[in-house]
């Protein structure tokens, strides 16, 4: 008995058959709802290379968002193919056959020997979405800003990232709502990749504001269908207040204050100068008119404490004493 199952594992091994056939991660989606499709192919003998045809439709949109190497087993080699399918019509969609393609080194000639093998077909069942909605799956959506608090004109960072798992693709750029600062958008960044076997959408916009006012950002929205709990949702990032810290001056008004500055002591130093001049001409016109020495002496003496005056003041004393 045991060496009849051993004869018939050989034989199976010997004349058993290439394969291929999908896995949906659902059949049964809506409108625009990503589908991954897991293509499995199976060869006994080692393959140079495994190409895939057939998924293309005009009621699909395919992305191939990953495949493996090949790897073996004690019986066969595989290779796995993960697509992501957006169905682009209702109703059902039927996928007829994929084919793959595995070709083989045959080891006696060298040549390249190309075993075509299908699937069997497949059916999708596609709901309508909600009117006015295009984008379906579940997802999260937040705003990120780089910091809360900054000096006047300095640039502040902002991040929004939506992911999950939708039809990123259909995802619109957004807009701040912002007025009286200037701000900055970047393209939005669209990824999709597998992990764990399951899809991870990601849809990321970069925003850079400049102001010089204190500033908030009103929360950003996003309306879509979520195909986990079969309602319309609304996502909606949290308020972000930003702060702008003035300096006591503006740089401006710092050089307008110098400036000022600068001609009004310029303009003090010019009016003591003229009044300077002024009494100086005045003295002297009073000495000239002067009579005798001792009005001389009158007139000069509230100047007792000023070099120039001085001297005169001692000659006028001498030539007064000397008299008397």
């Amino acid at each position: 008995m045991k060496q009849l199952l051993l004869i018939i594992l050989l034989l199976s091994a010997l004349f058993g058959e290439d394969r291929v056939f999908i896995k949906f991660s659902s059949q049964d989606v809506y409108l625009n709802e990503p589908v991954v499709a897991k293509v499995v192919v199976k060869s006994l003998k080692k393959p140079r290379y495994i190409t895939i045809e057939g998924l293309e439709q005009k009621a699909l949109y395919i992305k191939l968002i990953k495949e493996s190497n090949i790897t073996k087993d004690d019986k066969e080699f595989t290779k796995e193919f993960y697509y992501a399918l957006f169905p682009q019509a209702t109703g059902d969609i039927t996928i007829d056959k994929v084919l793959a393609k595995i070709s083989t080194i045959e080891p006696k000639t060298g040549f390249t020997i190309t075993n075509s093998v299908y699937t069997k077909p497949y059916k999708l069942q596609v709901s309508a979405l909600p009117e006015g909605i295009d984008i379906s799956g579940n997802l999260t959506m937040h705003l990120q800003s780089s910091q809360r608090s900054v000096k006047a004109n300095t640039p502040v960072h902002l991040k929004l990232v939506v992911e999950g798992i939708a039809n990123i693709d259909d995802i619109k750029p957004f807009h701040l709502p912002l007025k009286g600062a200037t701000l900055y958008s970047e393209k939005p960044q669209r990824s999709l990749s597998i992990v764990d076997g399951k899809l991870h959408s990601q849809f990321t916009q970069n925003f850079t504001v400049v102001a010089d006012e204190s500033f908030t950002i009103a929360p950003l929205m996003l309306r879509y269908f979520n195909t986990q709990t079969k309602m319309q949702e609304i996502l909606a990032t949290k308020p972000i207040e930003i702060e702008i810290k003035k300096a006591l001056f503006t740089l401006r008004e710092l050089l307008f204050f110098l400036a000022g500055l600068f001609v009004g002591v310029l303009a003090i130093l010019l009016l003591r100068r003229q009044k300077k001049k002024r009494m100086s001409s005045e003295l002297e016109l009073a000495l000239k008119k002067a009579k005798s020495d001792q009005e001389r002496y009158k007139i000069l003496l509230p100047f007792a404490n000023n070099p120039k005056y001085s001297k005169m003041l001692t000659q006028l004393e001498k030539r007064i004493y000397k008299q008397d």
